[in-house]
């Protein structure tokens, strides 16, 4: 007789073992084949990488726009003083700076997407292909 714990477990590994056989199912209702699967794969890593290259065109947009608004800052400083260009300048430098690093959070959070993503098609090759090998 088994006891709770070893009843719990053996419902878990069950539910594991069902949600096992319903992922494989999906997996081969799919991609009917190994190209379908690869397809996929690069068609969602691409668009990851486009919107990368988008944010680093931005990045790189924001960066020269920051550097005119810090040169007109430093020419107002240097004929004012220190802390005497006009505020809104500031505020700008700042939003600038915010905005460059707000896309370089999301560039770091969409390669780690990418990545996620990249192994997961990797899982999902080699259970296909072990899938596929059990059908012939």
């Amino acid at each position: 007789i088994l006891s709770r714990e070893e009843r719990r477990e053996a419902r878990k590994r069950e539910r594991q073992v069902e949600l096992s056989r319903i992922r494989d199912r999906a997996l081969l209702a799919t991609f009917t084949t190994e190209s379908d699967l690869v397809r996929t794969r690069e068609d969602r890593i691409g668009m990851i990488d486009g919107l990368i290259s988008r944010l680093d065109d931005r990045i790189r947009i924001l960066s020269e726009r920051l550097a005119i608004v810090d040169k007109r800052v430093q020419m107002q400083e240097k004929s004012l003083g220190d802390g005497g260009a006009q505020d809104s300048l500031y505020a700008e430098q700042q939003s600038i700076q915010r905005n460059i690093e707000n896309a370089w959070s999301l560039i770091d959070s969409k390669a780690a997407e990418r990545r996620d993503v990249a192994d997961k098609f990797d899982d999902d090759l080699i259970r296909y292909r072990e899938l596929k090998a059990e059908r012939n």
